[in-house]
């Protein structure tokens, strides 16, 4: 049986705060309009690193916490990952609390929100660091599964 290893999407395989729609600054009333999740960017070296994960035999699936307060948040993620993953359009999973899944793995930026409560049934956190250097963070985290394969 595969290990899974959990994915955030925002600001971990997709673009969030470098967002076209925040060129100007930071505007939280950005991500509640239309089309604004299927315009973020891909980070640079996830898709190589989530497929890389996939080759070695992980079982990877995306965990993602939509805006609560939009309909679009939910289905423009769906399509945003049909668009730049499709190998994983069957295995995403939108919450509003990650810490009721359970996994080996929760790669994800947000450490404060989610460390502790996926640790509480025992997966690892591993925290992406949102830094200028994506691509060599994605190739760190490929790095290090590598050699916990499943």
């Amino acid at each position: 049986m595969s290990k899974t290893v959990f994915i955030d999407m925002d600001d971990t395989i997709a673009d969030f705060l470098g967002a076209e729609a925040f060129k100007d600054g930071f505007d939280v009333a950005k991500m509640y309009e239309p089309g604004f999740f299927l315009g973020l960017k891909p980070i640079a070296g996830a898709q190589v690193g989530v497929r890389q994960l996939i080759r070695m035999g992980y079982d990877v699936q995306i965990l993602s916490q939509p805006v609560a307060e939009s309909a679009h948040s939910y289905s423009e993620k769906v399509q945003w990952i049909g668009m730049y993953f499709p190998e994983l359009i069957m295995k995403i999973n939108l919450t509003q609390d990650k810490g009721l899944f359970k996994g080996a793995y929760l790669i994800d930026d947000n450490a404060p929100k989610w460390e502790m409560k996926f640790a509480q049934h025992g997966g690892e956190f591993i925290h992406f660091q949102y830094k200028k250097d994506h691509k060599s963070e994605w190739e760190s985290i490929v790095t290090y599964l590598s050699v916990q394969i499943p």
